[in-house]
């Protein structure tokens, strides 16, 4: 399971909040990243969509070799099908 949680730190003011966005597979801590001086009327939408760029950006080559090899391993033992690949 995907977890994506944003956590306000409580230093931010009335119009911005500063950040602690966390992603997990399962319980594996997959990347961490801060959201500085975001302006809270632009909403949850863009606070997740500028989590989600700054975690990618943070992402490297390693990273995507875990996760390739994780959900390959998954598949290989059955948990999950290929793409249009039916039982």
């Amino acid at each position: 399971m995907l977890i994506l949680t944003i956590q306000n730190d409580g230093t931010g003011d009335l119009e911005t909040g500063n950040y602690i966005c966390k992603a997990y597979i399962n319980k594996t801590l997959l990347g961490v990243c801060n959201l500085e001086k975001f302006k809270r009327n632009r909403g949850y939408i863009s606070c997740l969509q500028e989590a989600a760029m700054k975690l990618r950006e943070k992402e490297d080559a390693e990273l995507r070799k875990w996760i390739q090899t994780y959900f390959r391993n998954k598949i290989e033992v059955g948990e999950f099908e290929k793409v249009g690949e039916t039982k």
